[in-house]
This record gives C-alpha cells, structure tokens and sequence, in this order.
C-alpha cells in the first residue's frame, strides 16, 4: 500500500470515529497506532472522510485487497469504544454495501470485533463489592 493509499485509509478511519460526534480515548488511541504502523509521520496531514458518497468514491480507488483491509479496520475502529453508534452503523453499511457484503454477514463481523475484550480503563475501582 502506497503513502497516499495509507493516508486516505487513516482518513476512512478517522471518518467513521467522528461520524458520531464524539471521539473517545480509544478511538484516538486506534487511529494513532494505524497511523504509526503505517509509517505515518504525526505531522502528516490526514483528511476526515465523513461523506458517505465521498467514502465510497475513495473506497473504489483501492485494489480489493486493500478494500477489505479497509473494512476490517473500519469495523474495528466503530467497536472500539465496546458499541456502534448509528452513525456508525451507518457509515459501515455503505461501505459494506459498496463492497457486496451483505448485512448479515457485517452483522457476524461487526458482533466478533465487539465480543473481542476490551481494556478497562485506568483509575479507581468504582465498583462497590461490600463484602464486609
């Protein structure tokens, strides 16, 4: 995959984090290691691609190999945070769609990466185990 193709991949990525309006530390933490294991500098100048019609039209410019990569990021991306917010479901079926693979098999993919286990966060332990 070529710089352009990585970048417009990372813009994909960063896309569908923002499709909800709401970006959380997972999800910056995602973009950043795809960006790292790219080769991408942190100053490199990375375009949010949150149009679906722009998506597409940038999806089709890969070669399938790539497209399916994309997808698969995409969908990790989208459950990162543990849920998919229907902005991000939508955006994923778009691509999905674009791409012929039909909804119930995204559903499979999409409820694979979300059963994947997830690291808690760092800090006090709130839960009240009153064991005494």
């Amino acid at each position: 995959m070529d710089e352009p193709t990585r970048i417009q991949v990372c813009g994909l990525i960063a896309g569908i984090i923002a499709s909800d309006q709401e970006v959380v530390t997972e999800e910056a933490g995602l973009l950043l290691r795809i960006r790292q294991r790219f080769g991408l500098s942190k100053g490199a100048s990375v375009p949010t691609i949150t149009n679906h019609d722009e998506a597409v039209a940038t999806l089709q410019a890969f070669p399938d190999d790539v497209q399916k990569e994309t997808l698969r990021l995409l969908i990790q991306a989208a459950a990162i945070d543990g849920e998919i917010a229907p902005e991000e479901r939508s955006f994923l079926d778009v691509i999905a769609k674009k791409l012929k693979v039909g909804s119930d098999e995204l559903d499979k993919r999409v409820a694979r990466e979300l059963a994947l286990p997830r690291a808690k966060p760092i800090g006090p332990d709130t839960s009240s185990d009153d064991d005494d």
